[in-house]
């Protein structure tokens, strides 16, 4: 198929991914056309229409919080965390005592919402700890490692992971020295990541301009 295409597109931008246009090139033996990372754009919502019952809440409670100190725990529709990873997770929220938010939809194997849990980006410029699960994830993991802008969480041997290496890349990310540099970077690449125009209309406009051509 690679064979019978004069191009090849790629959701990325040079800015993130420049040194992997020219191996990409020569793997593919086609011009490589990135058409940006195709960022979702930013809508201001009014906070009392927002869906769900609980949403006020949530916002005033965000409210109360220091800026830059809640962890936002979520892993995607395709990601089917089983009862020990999840209790996993949650313990280690437990031990990094950090405020944070997760988007939980009730497990299939949860009876009810209390059943789910034990008896709790960088466009927006905030560091990542990354859990890949699923598909592509831990490569993309990977990458953001090797960039300096996530902390992955480590695993045993047997792939596994536990709330004390959660806790443990947590804080690493939010409040320790050490994770200093990498909060730092992941506040730099956010005019990247967040860049409208850079994304819309520099690279899909210049893909766009590519098949008009």
């Amino acid at each position: 198929m690679l064979n019978a295409c004069q191009a090849v597109a790629m959701r990325t931008c040079k800015e993130y991914e420049g040194e992997y246009f020219d191996v990409a090139t020569k793997v593919y033996r086609q011009a490589v056309i990135p058409v940006g990372l195709i960022p979702p754009v930013l809508v201001e919502k009014d906070r009392d229409n927002v869906e769900g019952h609980s949403s006020g809440e949530i916002f005033n409670w965000l409210d109360l919080q220091k800026n830059r100190s809640v962890v936002y725990v979520a892993f995607g529709s395709e990601a089917k965390l089983d009862r020990d990873q999840v209790f996993q997770i949650a313990h280690g929220l437990e031990l990094a005592d950090l405020p944070f938010l997760w988007a939980l939809r009730k497990p299939m194997w949860a009876i009810d919402d209390d059943d789910a849990l034990p008896s709790e980006t960088l466009q927006h410029g905030h560091t990542l700890v990354v859990l890949p699960l699923v598909i592509d994830q831990g490569l993309n993991a990977r990458l953001l490692v090797e960039k300096g802008l996530a902390v992955e969480v480590e695993r045993t041997d047997d792939g596994k992971f536990n709330g004390e290496d959660i806790a443990k890349a947590l804080r690493m990310a939010m409040v320790s020295n050490e994770g200093e540099d990498l909060r730092l970077r992941a506040r730099d690449m956010k005019s990247i990541f967040s860049d409208q125009g850079l994304h819309y209309d520099h690279y899909m406009r210049g893909f766009v301009n590519y098949l008009k051509s």
